[in-house]
């Protein structure tokens, strides 16, 4: 029996294309839940292209949460954030050859309002993993501290929408790549 890869990565939220391309097929993720929240803003933003260039969205959370452990980290709903992130993903990518193929599945996570940060992260993930057909098997771990993943960023160049107005826009989260070129041309 062949030894699979384990490979441990930081549970962003909706993670650019490089963390994708760190997996191999077959391969046990580690997600670490981290005794103290890590203070790094992938956690919490999702970075696509839009009309203006780089767009960035934040999810909003309790403060007095982020003091724990990332799995005890709220999401805050005193907005519709959820809503506006559908729009903005709407008005970026209603014109992309791949978005009617996926949008109601990532809407339809997003309108489950999870309470958590890690939860919300965790669905994302794998429905990116069922969307660019990456068969993985996902365990979580406990970790003491965020240390930065060294990811292989390599030069992947891909249609995007506003590629003739903004030029090519990289270290997105992979959702652009999915919304621009579907899953068919994605490799490990």
């Amino acid at each position: 029996m062949a030894i699979r890869p384990i490979i441990e990565l930081p549970l962003f939220c909706l993670p650019t294309l490089a963390w994708f391309r760190q997996l191999e097929e077959n391969a046990v993720i580690r997600i670490v839940n981290y005794k103290q929240f890590p203070d790094d803003a992938r956690f919490k933003r999702i970075e696509f292209a839009g009309q203006q260039g780089k767009q960035q969205f934040t999810v909003p959370l309790v403060s007095e949460s982020r003091k724990g452990d990332y799995k005890s980290v709220k999401i805050s709903y005193q907005t519709n954030w959820h809503h506006q992130l559908i729009n903005a993903l709407q008005t970026a990518y209603g014109k992309s050859p791949f978005y009617e193929y996926y949008d109601y599945r990532l809407e339809a996570i997003l309108k489950k309002a999870p309470v958590k940060l890690y939860d919300l992260n965790l669905e994302l993930l794998h429905f990116m993993l069922k969307a660019l057909k990456l068969e993985v098997t996902i365990e979580e771990v406990e970790g003491e501290q965020y240390i930065e993943p060294e990811l292989n960023i390599g030069n992947l160049l891909y249609y995007q929408v506003f590629q003739d107005r903004n030029g090519f826009i990289g270290g997105l989260s992979a959702i652009d790549y999915l919304f621009n070129e579907g899953w068919e041309s994605f490799q490990v």
